[in-house]
């Protein structure tokens, strides 16, 4: 009483600190391009373009080691029955290296034949291929379960190294233990692309409105992974991480596809000019079905001022190759990270304290022991493609006493059959965290039973493969504003952007399974804010051009899926933060151009704002910030210089 509260934080190990907050990465671009005009067929153009790009990137971050070592009074290693560290079961922990390095390989070449046809109305024709191929390895440090001793992880022989030496728990003899256990094992990806397509556009006929002008096409597209794990992974032999196999596939389609524009009205009252445009495809995949998708856009002159324009279409999305073709992959999540109803006695969540109790978990269940297994994989033969339906409305306004043009547009997209993974924190809140129960979500994950030998209650396994989900709904509006205005220093430029989220629903499952809610409306929560915009200014003056660019997003609030309310450490009720509030980014450049180069030099972020933080225990973190708020920048403030030279 009368104290004053503190925090200290102490490290076991400073070096930990060493750990990069964002990835290194190098890059490099080589890109060349070539055109020519042959002289014949009255002239057909060829032209060509080389892309190579690599990029380089390096981890390195620092996990702990908790090898569950035994003892000849426990179970005695194969090995060494006389192994005994003084306790029939331990679990020493030890800092242990982390690192990763990924080196990726792009390749890209194009080239296409044009010209015109020999006929009275302008038809031109276009034949063109394309071929990509992207080769990645991915090298990461690990530990290999084998050499563990873990008698969960299938340790059958003793250690090793001595893990209860303080050099080797304190990391000062860090070398020694990655010589005990550690390896260093390389997979490798392989992902190639080859498309031909064929276009004919060109006039079809004359109508009151204008001429009517119409485009065909037909395109064949293949591809193909090929994922080759290390054979530790392939074998499950790493300590605390996925195993995966080899992920391998490949899948092709052909396309036709037809645009027309149709000039229906022009020059009557009220509609200066009145245009259809239609366009439609018809596709046939080897994984992933045939189908026909259309799309359909009125374009409406009220002035030569006003216009207002709408789109109505659909769309597909045949199954990526990844999502079908994934080997299975198994990895490893702590009991504390996924299930809710540990310790559910002193939850303030009814849902959760009913369930819980429902399926007979003791109030005061702790949790603990291993980690569970979660199982993933592709769908393929179990994934049907992705549908969508697309409606838009839209004003846009281009006043004559001004350079300015405002546009809004009203967007509605549903999504059906989205493909995704929940995540195994999603299915057990789902399951346990919802009105129904049980419910489809309960379907995913299996518990050990009450009288288990050991760690009863615990979450053994879930299985969070490539599924369908039932719907998403999106529903938005966007405003675009372009404004030049002419000073005696020049031109200034202001261009501004907003989003105003209006509706982010998904439902997960069939209405016609019971799952644990019929729908989440994201809008609002963190990753989802409400509204973003951002305001670039340009002011030309000789050879200078000075901008500032301002961004900013709305508050972002989970209160809607969390509790604020919980225990901690004894307390009750303690609170947590839930929220991220608004932010603004200012960011400023200046650039001086001349006829061949021109240098850019500028501050990013240039009040050095902090993305908000939040607690722990619901939403994936780096540090304290969630990684589903992608908006926030992470690097504060930063200076940068580009030079930029033509060669003319």
């Amino acid at each position: 009483e009368g104290g004053v509260a503190f925090y200290e934080d102490v490290l076991d190990a400073d070096f930990t600190g060493s750990e990069y907050a964002m990835n290194r990465m190098e890059r490099l671009n080589i890109y060349a391009t070539l055109d020519y005009t042959f002289d014949f067929w009255g002239g057909v153009d060829w032209d060509a373009d080389f892309l190579f790009s690599r990029r380089q990137t390096t981890s390195k971050n620092w996990r702990q080691f908790f090898p569950a070592v035994s003892s000849a009074r426990f179970i005695p290693y194969d090995d060494n029955p006389s192994y005994d560290p003084g306790l029939e079961l331990s679990l020493p922990v030890m800092p242990y290296p982390s690192n990763s390095d990924i080196d990726v390989k792009y390749y890209y070449f194009t080239t296409g034949l044009q010209g015109l046809l020999p006929t009275d109305n302008y038809w031109s024709w276009q034949l063109y291929g394309t071929y990509s191929y992207s080769d990645g390895d991915y090298t990461r440090g690990s530990i290999l379960a084998s050499k563990s001793a873990d008698i969960f992880r299938g340790g059958t022989n003793a250690p090793i190294v001595d893990y209860f030496d303080p050099a080797i728990l304190s990391g000062a003899n860090m070398q020694a233990l990655i010589d005990a256990v550690g390896v260093v094992h390389t997979g490798n990806t392989i992902y190639d692309q080859l498309q031909v397509v064929g276009i004919l556009s060109g006039d079809l006929f004359e109508m009151p409105a204008g001429t009517v002008g119409a485009a065909f096409g037909i395109e064949y597209r293949t591809f193909s992974i090929n994922d080759q794990p290390s054979a530790p992974s392939r074998e499950g032999d790493l300590w605390g991480e996925s195993s995966a196999l080899v992920t391998k596939g490949t899948n092709n389609v052909v396309e036709a596809f037809l645009e027309t524009e149709i000039p229906l009205l022009a020059g009557l009252p009220a509609i200066e000019e009145l245009t259809l445009n239609v366009s439609a495809r018809v596709f046939d995949y080897k994984e992933g079905g045939s189908d026909t998708v259309w799309k359909a856009g009125l374009r409406w002159f009220v002035t030569p001022t006003i216009m207002l324009r709408s789109t109505m279409g659909t769309s597909y999305r045949a199954p990526a190759l990844f999502e079908l073709f994934l080997g299975d992959e198994t990895a490893f999540v702590g009991q504390l990270a996924i299930d809710p109803c540990i310790d559910w006695g002193n939850s303030t969540n009814d849902l959760i304290r009913t369930n819980c109790a429902a399926d007979g978990i003791p109030a005061d269940y702790v949790g603990g022991g291993s980690s569970a297994t979660v199982i993933s994989g592709g769908g393929a033969g179990n994934l049907e493609p992705e549908t969508s339906d697309a409606f838009t409305l839209g004003l846009v306004w281009t006043p004559e006493f001004a350079d300015l043009s405002i546009a809004v547009d009203y967007i509605d997209i549903q999504v059906n059959d989205q493909i995704t993974q929940l995540g195994s924190s999603a299915i057990l809140g789902g399951c346990y965290n919802a009105q129904n129960f049980p419910n489809s979500f309960c379907d995913l994950f299996t518990r050990a039973p009450g009288n288990a030998p050991t760690f009863p209650y615990n979450i053994l396994e879930v299985t969070d493969t490539f599924i369908n989900v039932n719907e998403q709904r999106y529903k938005g509006i966007d405003l675009n504003l372009v404004w030049n205005i002419d000073l005696d220093l020049g031109q200034l430029e202001i261009a501004a952007q907003s989003t105003w989220n209006l509706e982010n629903v998904t439902r997960l499952f069939d209405p016609n399974q019971v799952e644990g809610f019929q729908t989440i409306d994201a809008v609002g929560t963190i990753g989802s804010p409400k509204n973003v915009a951002n305001i670039r200014v340009t002011q030309n003056w000789q050879d200078w051009r000075f901008n500032y660019y301002l961004q900013y997003i709305s508050e972002t609030d989970d209160s809607p899926f969390t509790n604020e309310e919980t225990t901690y450490f004894g307390f009750d009720p303690a609170f947590r933060d839930i929220t991220m509030d608004a932010v603004f980014y200012h960011n400023i450049s200046t650039i001086y151009g001349r006829d061949n180069w021109d240098l850019m030099v500028g501050i990013n972020n240039l009040f050095d704002e902090e993305p908000d933080t939040i607690s722990s225990g619901f939403r994936a973190r780096r540090g304290n910030v969630p990684i589903a708020a992608t908006q926030y920048d992470l690097l504060g403030r930063r200076y940068f210089v580009r030079l930029n030279w033509r060669f003319l």
